[in-house]
């Protein structure tokens, strides 16, 4: 699918026009309507300039992108509105989100999505109001995602509106907007009950630290009489490494649980920080 004039203008509306390369909200050097790079290996840098042809340029090179990655990753039908509500967010949080390719994989936006969940579209679209970086809420990304909700994502729209001319700025007016969008955006962080249950492998060491415990448990109350014989293997050791033997096989049992449940922990301590961040 292409993307419409309508998805079109409310990117523009949003991220609008600068001839000059301004930092965003998030430090990252922007121009024309919100291209942080002129190509894949050159990112755009301060002191960079634009025309509003190239602008156009960048922004229609952009947009094909997110439209391929939507294509490609998402499986489930998709109305104009919608396609053109994931362009919106797509062109605003980077291509990533959408295919996967980065840290941490595709956003649970769009895999909720493929299982058939339109439904929860809209509760997680609200979520990528946070600037990557400062990890700051900004006002003005929940409005964009509302609007391109209301107006995108719950439209049904089959027609094509007329197009809006770009608003460049003139040359008396300062090149950094108003309220510049952020490039580098992420959505806020979950809560610990959130990862904790949406998160397998969490679910799977908790489980494991869960039955280790009930092992020991029983370790502890069977293992009492070994322990006692053991004990006595100690004290009539012919030498160190007979000690050493009968000391190893006495604690085994728990040497296995201990092992077990910092390998458990470990893998919980590293999800948790990757959820959220």
């Amino acid at each position: 699918m292409d993307i419409s004039q309508r998805g079109l203008d409310l990117i523009k509306d949003y991220e609008s026009y600068s001839s000059k390369a301004y930092p965003c909200p998030e430090g990252v050097p922007t121009l024309g309507w919100g291209s942080i790079r002129w190509d894949a290996k050159t990112p755009v840098k301060m002191g960079d300039s634009c025309t509003v042809e190239q602008a156009e340029d960048l922004l229609r090179k952009e947009v094909i992108l997110v439209e391929d990655a939507i294509d490609s990753s998402v499986k489930v039908p998709l109305t104009q509105g919608q396609f053109d509500c994931l362009c919106s967010w797509g062109y605003n949080v980077g291509v990533g989100w959408i295919n996967g390719k980065r840290k941490g994989g595709a956003a649970a936006l769009v895999k909720l999505l493929n299982k058939g969940r339109y439904d929860a579209v809209p509760g997680e679209l609200v979520k990528f109001k946070r600037g990557a970086v400062s990890k700051k809420s900004y006002g003005g990304l929940l409005k964009r995602r509302k609007r391109e909700l209301r107006e995108l994502w719950f439209s049904e729209h089959s027609f094509t509106p007329a197009a809006k001319p770009a608003r460049p700025l003139s040359p008396a007016e300062p090149a950094a907007i108003a309220e510049p969008m952020p490039q580098a955006v992420a959505p806020e962080a979950p809560s610990a009950k959130e990862i904790a249950t949406t998160s397998w492998t969490i679910r799977g060491a908790l489980a494991a630290i869960g039955g280790t415990a009930v092992q020991v448990y029983e370790w502890s109350l069977s293992g009492a009489s070994e322990a006692g014989v053991e004990a006595e293997k100690l004290k009539t050791a012919l030498g160190p490494w007979e000690a050493l033997l009968a000391a190893l096989k006495a604690n085994t049992a728990l040497l296995a649980a201990s092992l077990v449940l910092v390998g458990c922990a470990i893998v919980i301590a590293r999800r948790f920080q990757e959820r959220s961040t």
